[in-house]
């Protein structure tokens, strides 16, 4: 635990450290990120793989691609109505997406979210080490627009954690925006859930997580 706590407070600072100390205690939070769709399925050219729906089929092939993976789950989440985006590269998978529709769990949070009729949640992003540092995650964010918006969505949500730099850099840069923040209080067995939303976010305003 040690030698851990000293690569935290190295690579990622002391009020990382700091954060990590509460989020075991009392208090957890994360950031709200919002993608308002506009349909900018550009650049498919190819050379970043070809994007296409997870069947029940093709849960052999995931679970290649990341072998923790639990294949009666995965089904659980497409019987549920999730969908995942997959890249495909040469016939392999290189990156994958979940989308979550209605509502969603946050483990990390320990709740669970009733999603506003006009969005979807994404979660579970990853990319093969194979296949990092190509552009592909961003391809596929850009070109899965069309898709969910032809379901019926305007926006998609997710949640990254503040002291995680790369993750909020690649979500900036490929337009989506931080709207707010999620997360809880904890006093012993008492538990208070927030959500602040900056103003003019609609649909992430009408978040409201609830102890799962």
């Amino acid at each position: 635990m040690l030698v851990r706590a000293k690569r935290v407070l190295r690579e990622e600072g002391l009020k990382s450290q700091w954060f990590k100390v509460l989020g075991e205690t009392v208090y957890r939070r994360q950031l709200l990120i919002e993608r308002v769709l506009q349909g900018s399925d550009t650049d498919d050219d190819g050379t970043k793989g070809h994007i296409s729906l997870l069947g029940t089929a093709d849960l052999p092939r995931y679970a290649a691609f990341r072998p923790e993976s639990d294949i009666e789950e995965l089904r659980g989440r497409l019987d549920r109505g999730e969908s995942c985006f997959v890249m495909e590269i040469g016939g392999e998978i290189a990156h994958a997406c979940w989308i979550a529709k209605k509502y969603t769990r946050i483990d990390y949070l320990e709740c669970e979210v009733e999603l506003p009729p006009d969005a979807c949640y994404a979660y579970g992003a990853y990319t093969h080490p194979a296949f990092r540092g190509r552009g592909i995650a961003g391809a596929r964010v850009r070109r899965m627009e069309t898709e969910l918006m032809r379901m019926g969505y305007r926006r998609t949500l997710a949640v990254v954690g503040p002291e995680n730099r790369r993750a909020i850099y690649f979500n900036t840069t490929a337009g989506n925006e931080v709207v707010g923040r999620i997360g809880y209080y904890q006093f012993g067995p008492w538990r208070h859930y927030f959500c602040n939303v900056d103003a003019g976010k609609e649909s992430a305003a009408l978040l409201d997580p609830r102890r799962a």
